[in-house]
């Protein structure tokens, strides 16, 4: 299932086009429902925000991905999380919902959200795999 808000609806379309067999709700939940569909997940991968509380409030174990703000400040706490985040980059963190950064990066060519596209793919898989468990990691 690929959640998000309305406003992410472009972006959930995408990212389920990429995943045979997911479900796009991107936009077409209120907080009742979602919190209701994150109680029935087995983990949830997500960057810092209110529905990876809401995971973790509901008992739903979490992969937590990080790039402007610090996991130890605002972590969620209900299930479990594993924490993932790229590089360390002289401005984390800086705690802002959008990058100002533009130009050569540090480590990336643009420096546009570098935090986050930082995040390699790998290091998420092995995360969920090890918050699933063995034999649930498929």
């Amino acid at each position: 299932m690929v959640l998000g808000g309305g406003g992410e609806s472009t972006l959930t379309a995408r990212v389920a086009a990429a995943a045979p067999g997911a479900l796009d709700l991107g936009g077409q939940t209120d907080l009742t429902d979602l919190a209701a569909i994150l109680s029935v997940c087995d983990l949830v991968i997500t960057n810092d925000t209110g529905p990876m509380h809401l995971a973790g409030a509901v008992g739903t174990p979490t992969v937590s991905l990080w790039g402007s703000s610090d996991p130890r400040e605002v972590r969620q706490t209900g299930a479990a999380d594993a924490q993932v985040s790229g590089p360390a980059l002289p401005c984390k963190p800086c705690y802002r919902n959008h990058c100002s950064r533009r130009g050569k990066g540090t480590l990336l060519a643009e420096a546009h959200e570098e935090c986050m596209r930082s995040i390699e793919v790998p290091s998420v898989v092995e995360a969920a795999r090890a918050v699933l468990g063995p034999g649930r990691s498929q």
